[in-house]
């Protein structure tokens, strides 16, 4: 390992750099290597940009390539096309268990009182239940000509990251991946919401002078 990546990891506690095509991950007391994958990439990009809604087009063009203004009239100007109901359907599920999941947490801040995560997490629910009503209108309306390329570059996006977060669960990372999940909220979009007291993550190794 080299010396700058040794020196990161034992002056910071929150580190996620990618060095020769390894990923460095701590977090605390935990450590994970990973060789690249783009799940890694899209969690990475979503942890440098804190507390602001990245698209799915944004995030889908920074990590493949591309322009998202093109993408996004590729989405717009797709024209009647025919949906894969199955995978919308699956996508609700996903949102149904996102709200499930934020529940949870809402019972949980309850206890502690605080205010601005109960706000954050209600706020979540609300987001949500909004892009559910998109994707049922896409299940009723099939030939909805918005639906396909949305759901594709969501689709792909969400599966990337789920095999990193599968990953993460093998090599036993579990406290890195409950604050993942606890933090990085998906709507319309992506948000890595900064818990207050949180410390900084380094992102990137300082480029030699």
């Amino acid at each position: 390992m080299p010396n700058e990546i040794i020196d990161l990891l034992s002056k910071n506690n929150r580190v996620f750099v990618e060095n020769n095509g390894i990923w460095n991950i701590k977090y605390y007391d935990e450590f994970v290597q990973f060789a690249d994958i783009i799940g890694i990439r899209y969690v990475h990009y979503i942890l440098n940009h804190p507390n602001r809604v990245i698209s799915l087009a944004e995030l889908f063009t920074a990590i493949n390539g591309g322009s998202p203004e093109e993408l996004e009239n590729i989405i717009e100007f797709s024209g009647s096309i025919s949906v894969d109901t199955i995978s919308l359907k699956e996508t609700m599920k996903n949102y149904k268990n996102e709200i499930k999941r934020l529940l949870r947490l809402i019972d949980d801040t309850e206890i502690t009182g605080n205010q601005a995560k109960l706000n954050s997490f209600r706020k979540q629910i609300d987001d949500i239940e909004k892009e559910m009503s998109r994707v049922t209108r896409d299940i009723i309306f099939p030939k909805n000509k918005y639906a396909l390329e949305r759901e594709k570059i969501r689709k792909a996006i969400y599966s990337a990251i789920a095999l990193f977060y599968k990953k993460l669960k093998k090599q036993g990372a579990n406290k890195l991946l409950h604050h993942l999940k606890s933090q990085i909220f998906m709507h319309n979009g992506y948000t890595y919401v900064v818990e207050n007291d949180a410390g900084k993550w380094i992102l990137y190794l300082e480029e030699k002078k």
